[in-house]
């Protein structure tokens, strides 16, 4: 977290929202990650986990990435375990969190405990 803190910058706010105020702007550093986002479709909650990769492709590479984006919003390169086509076919939502590390079985577990259905993005 330390080297990574180093980069975090904050950027004007620049249309989404009319009062202005700050984006927090940095690029997600390469590992292992466990994403998930808890969604809800006609009332009904599901777990989607999606394990994966954030990569690195070098800092011209990536703020270049980034720029051609959106400049000042958070980027995290993410290489994940499943097709696009399935990911973007099932996953509900357009946000979703992570962590690093590999905590699919954990989430599973939770999800059962907590009667929520789940789906995993891994083939």
């Amino acid at each position: 977290p330390e080297e990574n803190l180093k980069k975090v910058e904050f950027y004007p706010e620049s249309f989404y929202f009319p009062a202005g105020g700050a984006s927090v702007r940095h690029i997600a550093a390469p590992g292992k990650v466990t994403m998930a986002r808890l969604t809800r479709k006609d009332g009904v909650y599901r777990m989607a986990i999606v394990p994966g990769e954030f990569l690195d492709f070098g800092e011209e590479k990536n703020e270049e990435i980034a720029k051609s984006i959106q400049e000042n919003w958070p980027h995290a390169f993410a290489k994940i375990e499943t097709s696009i086509d399935k990911f973007l076919a099932n996953y509900s939502s357009n946000h979703i969190h992570a962590v690093y590390g590999d905590y699919v079985e954990e989430l599973i577990i939770f999800s059962e405990l907590a009667g929520i259905d789940w789906m995993l993005f891994k083939d």
